[in-house]
């Protein structure tokens, strides 16, 4: 089992496949390279220490289902996402999470995809607008979630 609590993939991985750190409690900070593109379903579920994912200049163009479900301690998701679609479950119960960057045109925000983000604030950079859907209960908790003005949304 794991036992670190900082890790910093090296460039060479281009994807990090599912369940890859499912439930690694001792994980608290990951360094993604720009050299990631994928992130697998549930690939960061349950890591409940976790509270910095950072992600710099990265590419990544798709995160997985319950990507990062039950994270409750992440705090600081630094970098742009770039991708076209938020999935099913993908920070649900991340309730300590403050920000969001999305910078790429955005498709559809999946069921519950933020549940229990209270706090969270999703700010859209470059090209970065909502197009398309909205999933059920998918801000479910939100109480004081901070989102785009609607100059950001494609009429």
């Amino acid at each position: 089992m794991l036992k670190r609590e900082y890790i910093e993939l090296p460039d060479s991985v281009l994807k990090i496949g599912g369940q890859a750190f499912f439930r690694q409690k001792c994980l608290k900070q990951i360094r993604i390279p720009h050299s990631v593109t994928a992130i697998g379903s549930e690939a960061f579920r349950l890591c409940d220490s976790l509270v910095q994912v950072n992600t710099g200049q990265n590419s990544i163009s798709k995160i997985g289902q319950r990507a990062f479900d039950k994270c409750g301690s992440l705090k600081h998701f630094t970098g742009e996402l770039k991708v076209d679609h938020i999935e099913d479950y993908t920070f649900r119960g991340c309730s300590a999470l403050e920000k969001i960057v999305i910078a790429s045109p955005l498709q559809s925000i999946g069921q519950y995809a933020f549940a229990g983000c209270a706090d969270l604030r999703i700010i859209y950079v470059g090209k970065g607008t909502l197009s398309y859907s909205i999933g059920l209960n998918a801000f479910l908790d939100c109480e004081r979630m901070h989102f785009p003005t609607a100059k950001h949304w494609k009429k």
